[in-house]
C-alpha cells in the first residue's frame, strides 16, 4: 500500500492507496508522529510513501518513515514522467504542479488539458499532446483577502462568502465583489483562451477553493479535488515497484 502526502502552504493532505484506488484521505493543519502512527495502524501495511512538498520535507517525517521501514520518495522532475516538460527551470517547479499534470494525464490520456488548482495560490497548467508547457501562478482567494487587509490601514480581513451584493454597496460587499468576481473573471478568461486554441480540450479544477469557485465558472469543467493525490499515486506506481 502507498502513503501519499501533499505538504501545501496552508494544509497537509494524506491518503492511502492500493493500486489505483485512493482511500482514507485526511486533511490536517499539521501532522505529528502520534497522528501518523494512528493513521497507519489501520488497513494494509504501507510499504512506500511519496511526498509533494512546498518546501523541505520535515526531518521528523523522514525519521518516522525510516523507523517504520517505509520507503520515502520525494517527487522530482528528474523522475520518469509520463509527459515531456517544456519549462526553462524545471528544478523550480512546484511538486504539486507536476502531480496535477500527472493526475490529469492518468484520468484523461490523450486529451489536451487545462488544469486549475485553486488554493493559497491559483495555478494553471497546460498539458498539450503529452507535453507540459507550463502555465501561470496567481494569488488565491485567501491570499487576496489577506493582502488587502495587510497592505491597507482600514480594510478588514474577510473570508469568501456567497452572501454579497454587486455592485458593492458597502466596504464588505465591495471587497467580496472585488476579490471573488475578480478571480472568477480571471478563471473564465484563462478558460476562454484555452478553449479558443483547443476547442475539444478538457478543463480540470482542483484545490481547496474549487467547490466554491466551480459554480461561478462559465464553461463545463471536471472537478477533481483529489487530483494531486491521483497524480502522486500514478507517479509512484510508474517509477517504483512495491516490495
Amino acid at each position: 500500500m502507498n502513503l501519499l502526502i501533499d505538504i501545501g502552504n496552508s494544509s497537509i493532505k494524506l491518503a492511502k492507496s492500493a493500486g489505483t484506488d485512493l482511500c482514507e484521505e485526511v486533511i490536517q493543519s499539521q501532522i505529528s508522529t502520534d497522528f501518523l502512527s494512528i493513521y497507519l495502524s489501520t488497513g494494509l501495511k504501507v510499504e512506500r510513501a511519496i511526498v509533494a512538498d512546498s518546501g523541505k520535507v520535515p526531518d521528523f517525517l523522514k525519521a518516522f518513515l525510516e523507523e517504520k521501514q517505509i520507503q520515502l520518495h520525494v517527487i522530482s522532475p528528474q523522475w520518469k514522467l509520463p509527459f515531456s516538460i517544456h519549462y526553462e527551470t524545471p528544478e523550480t517547479l512546484g511538486k504539486d504542479r507536476l502531480a496535477n499534470v500527472a493526475g490529469a494525464l492518468a484520468l484523461y490520456p490523450g486529451k489536451n488539458c487545462l488544469i486549475i488548482d485553486a488554493g493559497t495560490a491559483v495555478t494553471y497548467e497546460y498539458l498539450i499532446e503529452g507535453n507540459y508547457l507550463g502555465g501561470a501562478i496567481s494569488p488565491g482567494l485567501k491570499t487576496r483577502f489577506k493582502a488587502l487587509a495587510d497592505q491597507t490601514d482600514k480594510l478588514p480581513l474577510l473570508e469568501a462568502s456567497d452572501d454579497f451584493i454587486f455592485p458593492g454597496n458597502s466596504t464588505r460587499n465591495s471587497i467580496l465583489s472585488g476579490v471573488i468576481l475578480g478571480l472568477v473573471h480571471e478563471l473564465n478568461g484563462h478558460i476562454d483562451s484555452f478553449l479558443s486554441q483547443y476547442p475539444n480540450g478538457s478543463i480540470l479544477l482542483s484545490g481547496g477553493d474549487s467547490k466554491f469557485l466551480a459554480k461561478r465558472i462559465n464553461s463545463h469543467i471536471f472537478a477533481h479535488p483529489n487530483l494531486v493525490m491521483i497524480g502522486l499515486n500514478h507517479l509512484l506506481n510508474s517509477n517504483f515497484r512495491s516490495n
